[in-house]
């Protein structure tokens, strides 16, 4: 079950870590959580 309309086109990098917010089952507190180990380059 994705976003209506989707976010992203499949298989594409994410420019941020807080994108993963946008993904279905991520919320602040896990974000939080696992921020620290995680990391998106340019």
């Amino acid at each position: 079950a994705g976003e209506d309309p989707p976010y992203r086109t499949p298989n594409t990098v994410i420019s941020t870590p807080s994108e993963l917010m946008a993904n279905a089952g991520f919320d602040a507190e896990l974000f939080r959580v696992i921020s620290p180990y995680v990391t998106a380059l340019p």
